[in-house]
């Protein structure tokens, strides 16, 4: 409960009852006994301004690795501000799926 917690901290809120698969520790066999208990509520997104935010402030979302976060600082150092949240997918180092993941929680 403690790791859904601080996950749910870093994040602001869940957007799906998926992302407690994306918690540590909380696998297939425990995801399904906890899916029919959750529900998710209304909460405020934690948003990371994906053009100003500094390479820690970045890391503090918990879809965002050392890795992606130094990718982002570096792009926006080669090409300048990113012009939507769209043109985030198109970097290297995020696939589509961590993209969705993190998508509610980007602002510009």
């Amino acid at each position: 409960a403690g790791r859904i917690l601080a996950f749910r901290r870093r994040l602001g809120c869940f957007a799906t009852i998926e992302q407690l698969m994306d918690v540590h520790g909380i696998g297939v066999e425990k995801y399904g006994y906890l899916k029919p208990q959750v529900c998710i509520g209304k909460g405020r997104p934690v948003y990371v301004h994906i053009n100003t935010a500094s390479l820690e402030r970045l890391m503090e979302n918990p879809y965002i690795s050392y890795k992606l976060a130094n990718t982002i600082v570096g792009y926006r150092k080669s090409h300048g501000r990113f012009n939507s949240i769209e043109e985030l997918s198109k970097i290297s180092d995020i696939d589509q799926g961590a993209f969705q993941k993190l998508k509610p929680y980007i602002a510009l």
